[in-house]
């Protein structure tokens, strides 16, 4: 991380959080928009790919933040099946919009590289490294 050059950072949050997938949405996120995010994502996947120690995925990245997630209904297993499918339970009322004060840019203060492990029970994260980053 600290190969690439640290710069500040500006973040806008979407308003409306946004359903995905659409339909029977399994969580709800906020854009978090920054071109200047994107592009040292982009460098440090670039970096790591070339140590081979990562993979880039094939999906573009997309800087947001997840304010809910949806829980499952189970449905009773299929017979000779021990579990039965899930699938997000129907959302009667979405979340509302962020308020108008957390929607206004800021500078992020740091970034760091985080480590995703997918679980049944769901992703767990943890923190490799991080930078502070210089304000503007």
């Amino acid at each position: 991380m600290r190969s690439i050059p640290a710069r500040p950072v500006a973040v806008a949050l979407d308003p409306q959080p946004s359903p995905l997938p659409k339909g029977r949405p399994a969580l709800y996120a906020v854009e978090a928009r920054s071109p200047v995010a994107i592009a040292i994502q982009a460098e440090l996947s670039e970096t790591l790919a070339a140590l081979r120690i990562y993979e880039p995925e094939q999906r573009p990245f997309w800087p947001h933040l997840t304010v809910s997630r949806v829980r499952s209904e189970r449905r009773p297993p299929e017979r000779g099946q021990r579990r039965g499918k899930s699938r997000p339970r129907r959302v009667s009322e979405p979340p509302s919009p962020l308020p108008e004060q957390l929607t206004e840019p800021f500078e992020a203060v740091r970034i760091a590289l985080y480590r995703s492990k997918t679980k049944p029970q769901g992703a767990e994260y943890s923190r490799l490294d991080g930078v502070d980053l210089p304000p503007a």
